[in-house]
């Protein structure tokens, strides 16, 4: 049931006003999405993004279906020939000026060898998701 389902939060000790720019402009995200390379705009509402992934790139393409400022930032994700899903990030406002950040990500494996190996890239996909976090709240906290 859990197959495919991935969930990271962060505390971050800045308030969500400084934090929400870093989760939805492209030279900021750049700088704590590990391997994100590239972010094209593709319509009103699509994005690329280009990720470096081991020797070689993979697009992801997605539309955002859902975007509440500062708060919450939704987009339908594909990824031709490996996965499809929703990326769900939200910010909320915490006491004495911190803020969570919440990711969750839901995948849809196509092919019979991408299901074959979600055992495996589920964890690996959470790790890589809390180190980004990790990222997330140096780069913010120390203003960067």
């Amino acid at each position: 049931p859990s197959a495919g389902h991935v969930e990271a939060s962060m505390e971050i000790d800045r308030i969500y006003l400084q934090v929400w720019p870093w989760i939805v402009q492209p030279e900021r995200q750049k700088q704590w999405i590990a391997g994100l390379m590239e972010v094209r705009q593709t319509g009103p509402l699509g994005l690329t993004w280009i990720l470096k992934d081991g020797g070689g790139q993979v697009e992801i393409q997605s539309e955002v279906t859902a975007h509440d400022p500062p708060f919450k930032w939704i987009r339908g994700i594909h990824t031709p020939g490996r996965s499809s899903g929703i990326s769900q990030y939200h910010v909320v406002e915490l006491a004495e000026g911190r803020t969570k950040v919440e990711i969750i990500e839901d995948y849809k494996y196509d092919s019979w060898f991408t299901r074959l190996l979600e055992p495996l890239t589920t964890p690996r996909a959470k790790e890589k998701l809390q180190e980004n976090l990790e990222r997330l709240k140096r780069k913010v906290e120390s203003g960067s």
